[in-house]
């Protein structure tokens, strides 16, 4: 065991159990270099259709896009794009692929792989729940409606080593975006062959520094070293292997008792216990906890209702009581980590402000104010958050807030239809530029789920798309983040279709023999960055 620390109902005897089952139960299990407790099973291993960090990581361990994200710096990396350019106009990007790309099949991976990829994304067939993020290509939004053919699109292929993307505004950070899970490249020949069984084992196609070798659901996920891989010398661990484990305390108890090595959830009430240990890695993060509230419900229409929500929370209590993990309290949207930018302050706790917005909302003291419901996904950590809510509008505002819990499908499903009325929810930063948190919550966007819009905030969001004529690239970006902060006073001091929580906090265990592990804001880990010591050379 590497600790005395053991939580909730699950002890390491219990810890233990798990591992003879996962030994005992189907084929024979080969040895791993490295075991990492996932967050759950992953819903699809298909990058166009993924949203969770977890099934990303895999993603990005079986698939290599254009572009990478260097770990240690967030710098971008080429990928299978060895190099690309701009054009005057910052409209027009041109990724140059490398000659040694190889799918796992023996196939070269070309320009034609990306567009026929990056247009299936767009495809009304396949909902793709990140399509949004190829919006800014010329047609790109009309083919997501069905509105146009994939011949309007602004993605071409004019040779086999040569992608071009015409965007409709500059868009600085496109090579950022071109390294995030949905734009990887994907097999077309084993998709069309094999339909939604195209990520099975035995079907996949894969470029990336791993293949899938084993997916026993509920149970595993091995990954092992791809000898076609281009950089194939740099990856130094021979197999992975991903255990689902949804409870976080059952995660903790596996690290604990040694049965995995790395860890990405820790709970928050043994957060102060780990502190000090060296295998503890912590840091801030990319990314906001907050609620969103529907707006279409009465009486959350009503912007002061909305406004005394958000005042009448005291976020410092909530992290200090209850997230515990180094997490920042804030109004705002976007996190304090980006350089050149600075959130628009949001609210802070009020509670005289509180009630006087209820009251002009037409609720003095609460009274006539109906019953509402806070939504949040089944999960120890946002139950004790939810309570913390709870209690608090009931003290300030003296309003009643029922709480409903749900497992994580039905949760996401109340959201996309707006059948809740207040919902607990995070939102990870995608790639770093602020316009990762600020574009969700547009009008058409499949994130923001509130049914709130608001035409001044679209239109700045249209205005810091475009570059001015004569106005340099230093003076864009300026321009840019200022009307992004306006943008973003809008949301979170003015509107309140969402009110921020805090910002959460990197919290991962490493056992000592990982090497390579570079904790960074966006929760990025690349495997292929990774190796073990043997523990005969310790």
């Amino acid at each position: 065991a590497r600790g005395e620390a053991v939580v909730g109902k699950v002890g390491s005897a219990a810890a233990l159990l798990l591992l003879l089952l996962f030994a005992a139960c189907g084929p024979a299990t080969p040895a791993a270099d490295l075991t990492v407790a996932q967050d759950g099973e992953p819903q699809t291993l298909d990058p166009a259709l993924m949203t969770g960090v977890a099934e990303g990581r895999i993603a990005t361990a079986l698939f290599e896009g254009l572009t990478r994200l260097d770990t240690r710096t967030l710098e971008v990396r080429p990928g299978v794009a060895e190099r690309w350019e701009v054009s005057p106009d910052e409209r027009t990007w041109t990724f140059h692929l490398r000659k040694d790309a190889r799918w796992s099949d023996g196939r070269p991976v070309t320009a034609e792989d990306f567009r026929s990829s990056w247009l299936r994304v767009l495809s009304p067939e396949t909902a793709s729940p990140y399509a949004g993020l190829l919006f800014d290509v010329t047609g790109a939004r009309d083919r997501q409606r069905g509105r146009a053919p994939p011949g309007a699109v602004g993605i071409e292929a004019p040779d086999p080593r040569t992608l071009r993307v015409r965007l409709d505004h500059p868009v600085p950070y496109f090579p950022s975006l071109a390294a995030f899970f949905t734009l990887l490249p994907v097999p077309r020949r084993a998709v069309e062959r094999h339909g939604r069984r195209w990520t099975r084992p035995e079907n996949i196609v894969t470029n990336g520094p791993f293949l899938l070798e084993r997916w026993s659901f509920y149970r595993e996920i091995l990954l092992h070293r791809n000898p076609r891989y281009r950089d194939r010398a740099r990856v130094r661990l021979r197999r992975i292997r991903l255990l689902p484990i949804a409870d976080a305390n059952t995660q903790f108890n596996l690290y604990e008792t040694g049965g995995a090595d790395l860890l990405f959830t820790v709970p928050s009430p043994i957060v102060h216990r780990l502190r000090r240990r060296p295998d503890y890695v912590h840091g801030p993060k990319l990314a906001t906890a907050f609620v969103r509230v529907n707006v279409t419900r009465p009486p959350l229409d009503r912007v002061e209702v909305r406004r005394a929500l958000g005042l009448a929370v005291d976020r410092p209590a909530i992290c200090e009581h209850i997230t515990r993990g180094g997490e920042i309290p804030t109004g705002s949207l976007v996190p304090d980590v980006l350089p050149g930018y600075r959130p628009a302050p949001g609210p802070a706790h009020d509670p005289r402000g509180a009630r006087e917005a209820l009251a002009g909302g037409g609720f003095p003291g609460g009274r006539g104010f109906p019953v509402v419901t806070l939504l949040y996904p089944q999960n120890p950590e946002y139950a004790a958050l939810a309570t913390v809510l709870q209690h608090q509008w009931r003290k300030v505002l003296g309003i009643t807030v029922r709480l409903t819990a749900r497992e994580r499908k039905v949760y996401y499903a109340a959201m996309r239809g707006l059948r809740y009325d207040l919902a607990l929810g995070q939102w990870i930063g995608d790639y770093p530029d602020p316009a990762t948190f600020l574009l969700c919550f547009r009008k058409t966007s499949g994130n923001n789920r509130t049914g709130w819009s608001h035409a001044a905030y679209e239109r700045l969001l249209d205005a810091a798309a475009e570059r001015r004529p004569g106005e340099t690239p230093a003076d864009h970006a300026r321009r840019r983040f200022a009307l992004f902060r306006r943008a973003e006073e809008i949301l979170v001091r003015e509107e309140a279709p969402i009110l921020p929580l805090y910002h959460p906090a990197v919290r991962c265990l490493v056992a000592p023999r990982v090497r390579g592990f570079s904790p960074n804001v966006m929760g990025l880990t690349r495997f292929e960055d990774l190796w073990v010591e043997d523990p005969e050379d310790e």
